[in-house]
């Protein structure tokens, strides 16, 4: 289930976005460099620029078709984001059940709004019979992780770091 490390390329492209002045262009080539090496990082980078022209142009077909190879490494924001694209029918055709799975697959990956999605699923039966209990239990699950991360982002900042 783990995904492979962050490419080299990857992290160039990153440096080469985020500098004053960014250089798109070399970023993107990085990206493809990366994503010829198997990186789901770079391939929900790209996804997502398409997706939201971002640096590119939209293009929902393709930017899905990126995201959802990074989803196959299990690749967490890709699970999720994948999700919300089944559930609102962008870049494919709609199908809440595809979505519940991806959200539950997001959720297990560690993506942490993936267990609210999942709650919220459960409650309104979206792409599965609707289950209050279980929602709950899913959304006990998402509280409890966002209290935790609170937790180690407020002892983080007491520790100065």
């Amino acid at each position: 289930m783990a995904s492979k490390m962050t490419s080299k390329h990857t992290i160039e492209a990153r440096s080469k976005a985020t500098a004053a002045p960014p250089d798109y262009e070399a970023a993107y080539r990085e990206l493809v460099l990366a994503i010829e090496e198997g990186d789901p990082e770079a391939l929900y980078a790209l996804g997502t620029s398409q997706l939201h022209g971002i640096y590119l142009a939209i293009d929902q077909v393709a930017a899905v078709d990126h995201i959802r190879r990074a989803a196959d490494q299990d690749y967490p924001p890709a699970l999720f984001d994948l999700a919300v694209c089944f559930e609102k029918g962008v870049g494919l055709e709609e199908s809440s059940s595809a979505a519940f799975e991806l959200y539950v697959r997001a959720a297990l990956a560690g993506d942490h709004q993936a267990f609210y999605e999942v709650g919220r699923c459960w409650y309104y039966g979206i792409g599965i019979a609707a289950n209050q209990r279980l929602s709950e239990v899913w959304m006990e699950a998402f509280e409890r992780r966002q209290n935790s991360n609170g937790d180690a982002n407020h002892w983080a900042a007491v520790a100065g770091k």
